[in-house]
């Protein structure tokens, strides 16, 4: 599978701005590496990811390792356009699936990688994203806040990458645009998978099956919720408090 590395975002918060060089996130540094390097180097590692294309900035290229990617392309837009440059200038093949990711995770690794690639590539799903349940995260990272999805059967957090097929995302960027906007929000996630769905989010009653049949009914494709026991996968730096946790278990 080839990786789309999504390198551009910008630091909201002023505290954690502090700890990024020229406001990306992606140059966040845990003691002596940029957060986009470390996790670039886990990407690098896995047997399964092929070609590497970093979506950045010009300005982010010069400080990132170049053995731990192919290609540097270069977009100055958000998160949505960077991908809708990339898989639309004619690099990757719009028909194989591919994984999205960011660029922030101080603890992924080659191993979480595999586990989530291995199953997308032999899965007819062609939309495949990561979730971890909250005892699974709180065992190593209860100290960094998540937005939590309560579902029926199960607490739920996303990860921060997806496999999906280009050709998937071309015909349903307004969705999809909606999705990334509210996907802090459980109740307007919910609200956008329809009004039977927002009720039974209320009630307690939705269950993770449940979301993966309306978002395939929505985009007309095979949707699926992996449950990863890797709370790697997940655990990103946001806020200043993630970037403390990360720091303090850096320096253990």
């Amino acid at each position: 599978m080839d990786l789309l590395f999504l390198a551009g975002g910008s630091v909201f918060e002023v505290n954690l701005r502090e700890k990024a060089l020229n406001g990306y996130k992606a140059l966040i540094k845990l003691n002596e590496n940029f957060i986009a390097d470390i996790t670039l180097a886990a990407f690098r590692k896995s047997r399964y990811i092929k070609k590497i294309y970093v979506a950045a900035p010009p300005d982010i290229k010069r400080y990132l390792n170049a053995g731990h990617y192919d290609e540097f392309i270069q977009c100055d837009g958000n998160m949505l356009d960077n991908v809708m440059f990339t898989i639309t200038g004619g690099r990757i093949d719009k028909t194989k699936k591919i994984i999205i990711s960011s660029c922030d995770l101080p603890f992924l690794t080659s191993a979480a990688i595999d586990n989530f690639a291995g199953f997308c590539l032999n899965s007819k799903f062609e939309a495949i994203y990561p979730v971890v349940t909250k005892k699974v995260y709180d065992l190593k990272y209860s100290a960094a806040p998540r937005t939590w999805f309560k579902c029926h059967d199960e607490t739920y957090t996303g990860g921060n990458f997806i496999s999906i097929t280009p050709e998937v995302i071309l015909k349903n960027i307004e969705i999809i645009k909606n999705i990334y906007s509210d996907r802090k929000n459980p109740l307007k996630l919910a609200s956008i998978l329809g009004f039977k769905t927002l009720i039974k989010y209320q009630a307690g009653l939705l269950t993770k099956k449940h979301v993966e049949d309306v978002a395939e009914s929505i985009i007309k494709t095979p949707c699926f919720g992996f449950v990863s026991e890797f709370s790697e996968i997940v655990m990103d730096i946001d806020k200043i408090g993630d970037y403390s946790v990360a720091l303090g278990i850096y320096n253990k």
